[in-house]
């Protein structure tokens, strides 16, 4: 899933139960398994009271097309799901371009 990323930005507070999926996620995308698969990957993590309502994810795929992800009230599943969607279609084109 993260070949096709660029960037990956966490922002909350760690103080708060509303980032328990988010946190949840963060240790997901920083498993050895991930981090192989493109290690030019830049994970910038935010922990402050400013996001405390708040948690913010935001994606920068490799087309340069940007996702801003407010996981309040998200399952980390939903997190995942939310961010595969554009990388499907990513894998996809690059599957298409790697087969002519």
């Amino acid at each position: 899933m993260l070949k096709f990323i660029n960037k990956i930005s966490f922002k909350f507070s760690s103080k708060c139960g509303t980032a328990k999926s988010l946190r949840s996620f963060l240790y997901l995308v920083n498993k050895d398994k991930f981090i192989k698969e493109n290690p030019k990957l830049n994970i910038q993590v935010t922990n402050s009271e400013t996001f405390r309502e708040n948690p913010i994810l935001e994606i920068e795929y490799s087309d340069k097309k940007k996702l801003e992800i407010n996981t309040r009230n998200l399952p980390a599943k939903e997190i995942y799901d939310d961010v595969e969607r554009h990388v499907r279609k990513l894998r996809l084109d690059w599957d298409i371009k790697q087969s002519q």
